[in-house]
């Protein structure tokens, strides 16, 4: 009698293992890209929030400088929370002077100047003296028309602060500039 040869055709126990394995670390790998791009996906949504919370804010700062003006609306620094839905946000808000010294700058130009000229083509002492007294003028008027306004948007976004900044100018022209005493 011949034997019949059996034709077996199944896994064994080894390869099924590999397999499951091999399955087991492709989907740990596809939870893994997808729980990145979650987390990307939701940073990049409080971004988003806290910029245009941040341009919001902005504007509304700079409309109570326009209608208060700069010496009622320009705080030291304010801080406080957005309402919700936005109550995991808090802003920060400060005024800066801008302090422009043009007669210190224009002093220093006309020393330079003065170094390459003849001395007869040197500015008398009174036009010099005039020259001084319109440049403070000048950097006193900018002074106190000019502002820098900063707002800061934090929140906290699992374990780490995250902030957006933004600074701008404000400028009023309506101030009235300050004469000097005239002393004779």
């Amino acid at each position: 009698m011949k034997q019949r040869q059996r034709n077996i055709s199944g896994f064994t126990f080894i390869e099924v293992m590999v397999s499951i394995l091999i399955f087991s670390l492709a989907g740990i790998a596809a939870a893994s890209i997808v729980n990145g791009s979650v987390r990307a996906t939701r940073e990049s949504k409080e971004i988003s929030e806290a910029t245009w919370l941040l341009q919001n804010f902005m504007s509304e700062s700079e409309t109570k400088l326009e209608a208060q003006g700069i010496e009622k609306a320009c705080q030291e620094k304010e801080t406080g929370k957005f309402d919700p839905p936005y109550d995991k946000y808090t802003w920060t808000r400060y005024c800066t002077e801008i302090d422009y010294q043009l007669s210190e700058t224009a002093s220093k130009l006309a020393e330079q100047a003065k170094s390459g000229k003849d001395d007869d083509d040197d500015m008398s002492e009174s036009e010099n003296q005039l020259l001084k007294v319109l440049l403070t003028m000048a950097g006193d008027f900018i002074t106190r028309s000019m502002r820098e306004l900063h707002v800061e948007i934090n929140w906290q976004s699992g374990k780490n602060p995250r902030q957006v900044t933004g600074t701008s100018h404000f400028v009023r022209y309506d101030q009235q500039p300050t004469l000097p005493q005239v002393t004779q």
